[in-house]
C-alpha cells in the first residue's frame, strides 16, 4: 500500500512539475513574442524621430543662415530662398505616438530594467513637445504670407527684402524658430540614443530567453 502510494505520488509531482515547465516553455514564447512586437514598433519610432531631427537640424542650419544674411547686411539673392524657407516653413513630423507603450503586454515581461527604461521612455513629456511643434507649425503658416510669396520651385520669396529685415515681428519670429529648432533637435538626439539603448537590450533579452 505504501508502495502504491509512493507511485502515485510521485506520479503526480511528475505531472504537476511537467505541467509547470510546460507553462514556463508558454510564458516565454509569449514575452519573445511580445519583445519581438515591441522591438519592431521601436525600429518604425525611431525612423520618425529621425524623419523629425532631420527637419529640425535643417531649419536650424537655415535660421542660421538668414540671421548670417541679416546681420552681414547681405544683398538678397536666390539663394536665399532655400533657406527662409528651410527656416520658416519647415514640416515637423507630428505622427508620433508613444502611447501604446503603456498597452504592449508589459505584464508579460520578465526583465524589471526593460519594463523601467519602457516607461521612462513613455514619460519623456510628449505632449509638451507637440504642443511647440504644432504652436511653430501655426505660427509659421498664419503669418509668413504677409512676408512672402510663393514661387513657381515650391519655395518663398520676400515682397520686400528690405523691409522684411528691419521687420522686428519678422526678426522675433526667426529667433524663435531658432530657439524651437535648438530644443526640437536636442531632444531628438536623447529619444533616439534611448530607443537604441532600449533595443539593444531587448534583442539581448531575447537572445537569453531563446
Amino acid at each position: 500500500m505504501a508502495l502504491k502510494t509512493l507511485v502515485v505520488t510521485v506520479g503526480i509531482l511528475g505531472a504537476f512539475t511537467l505541467n509547470n515547465w510546460n507553462e514556463s516553455i508558454k510564458a516565454k514564447r509569449v514575452e519573445v513574442k511580445t519583445l519581438i512586437e515591441l522591438n519592431n514598433a521601436l525600429i518604425l519610432l525611431k525612423e520618425e524621430y529621425v524623419i523629425s531631427l532631420g527637419y529640425d537640424e535643417w531649419a536650424s542650419i537655415s535660421v542660421d543662415t538668414v540671421l548670417a544674411y541679416i546681420d552681414s547686411k547681405r544683398e538678397y539673392d536666390e539663394n536665399m530662398n532655400r533657406y527662409l524657407n528651410g527656416a520658416l516653413m519647415t514640416i515637423t513630423v507630428t505622427g508620433v505616438n508613444i502611447d501604446w507603450l503603456k498597452n504592449k503586454g508589459m505584464e508579460t515581461i520578465t526583465s524589471d530594467s526593460i519594463k523601467h527604461k519602457i516607461s521612462g521612455l513613455y514619460n519623456i513629456d510628449i505632449a509638451a513637445i507637440k504642443t511647440v511643434e504644432n504652436w511653430r507649425g501655426n505660427l509659421g503658416r498664419e503669418q509668413v504670407w504677409q512676408w512672402f510669396y510663393p514661387t513657381s520651385d515650391g519655395l518663398i520669396k520676400p515682397i520686400d527684402y528690405n523691409s522684411l529685415i528691419q521687420d522686428k515681428a519678422f526678426l522675433g519670429k526667426v529667433q524663435f524658430q531658432k530657439e524651437m529648432s535648438g530644443h526640437l533637435v536636442n531632444f531628438y538626439k536623447t529619444i533616439i540614443s534611448k530607443i537604441d539603448e532600449l533595443s539593444a537590450d531587448i534583442e539581448a533579452e531575447i537572445r537569453r530567453l531563446e
